[in-house]
């Protein structure tokens, strides 16, 4: 077991906090309470994290000691010690489920309740191992180590989904918030700011049916008044017009039957 798959999720839950949503009813800021709550959850994770994979670590230098040095399998003051770690593994091992979950997280915590129950088999394994000079105890032991292992992985990795995809709406829900999109092509009509939606530059236009005619009028502001109007542009089939630093809206109509499309050209 290594320490590198929980502190993996740790990072992964604290990092993702705006991961799940959740419905908080306070007067406080529903958004923060929710963090909050999650940081919390998180850190508790992280500080069980830690403290297990310390035990784990030590078990790990001790069994290999066992293995070079056969006595200490006989050793009483070693094997005291060695019950102690075990009862240590136990403890912060085993207790990663948390019935009080943030909502969104309930995923992840059913897959640490799993983590929970194969290594307490671990311990219960280990602790008739040793007390036996069981072979097959160990051995099970172990495999019920990997087992958790596996699963602590399986819930480090929905972590990181669960991250990336909030990291990926919150990319959409910031683009969303920049305004409108510049456009370089335009097949609908309506009114169009500049140049947040259409750059000052050269233009073309150009009608479905050469028999029918595309309207481009630009106004000086916002209003779409006669006062505003700067120019109006149409032609049959298609034609050109240049947008100036002048021009702050654009409106642009057609027939409705044959549609029109405008093209940006050049600056």
């Amino acid at each position: 077991m290594k320490k590198a798959s929980f502190l993996l999720l740790c990072l992964v839950l604290i990092g993702g906090v705006s991961a799940c949503g959740n419905t908080v009813e306070s007067n406080e800021n529903p958004d923060q309470v929710f963090t909050d709550v999650v940081e919390e959850y998180a850190t508790e994770i992280s500080v069980e994290a830690t403290m297990c994979a310390d035990t784990l670590d030590t078990l790990s230098e001790k069994f290999f000691e066992m293995a070079e040095n056969l006595g200490l399998w006989v050793d009483s003051d070693y094997l005291t010690d060695l019950h102690a770690d075990i009862d240590d593994f136990e403890l912060y091992c085993t207790n990663f489920y948390d019935e009080n979950a943030p909502a969104g997280f309930s995923e992840i915590n059913n897959i640490l309740n799993e983590v929970d129950i194969n290594y307490l088999q671990a311990a219960i394994h280990m602790r008739s191992g040793v007390d036996t000079m069981n072979a097959d105890k160990l051995f099970a032991a172990i495999d019920y180590m990997d087992a958790g292992t596996e699963k602590l992985n399986e819930a480090s990795e929905l972590a990181e989904n669960m991250n990336q995809s909030s990291l990926v709406t919150n990319s959409e829900e910031k683009s969303s918030e920049a305004g409108p999109t510049v456009q370089q092509s335009i097949t609908q009509q309506g009114q169009y700011l500049v140049p947040e939606e259409m750059q000052p530059g050269q233009w073309s236009y150009k009608a479905n049916d050469p028999e029918d005619k595309c309207w481009t009028r630009t106004f000086s502001d916002l209003s779409g008044s006669n006062d505003s109007e700067l120019d109006i542009f149409y032609s049959y089939n298609k034609g050109f017009f240049i947008l100036n630093n002048n021009v702050r809206m654009v409106e642009l109509t057609f027939n409705l039957d044959e549609p029109c499309t405008w093209t940006r050209i050049g600056d």
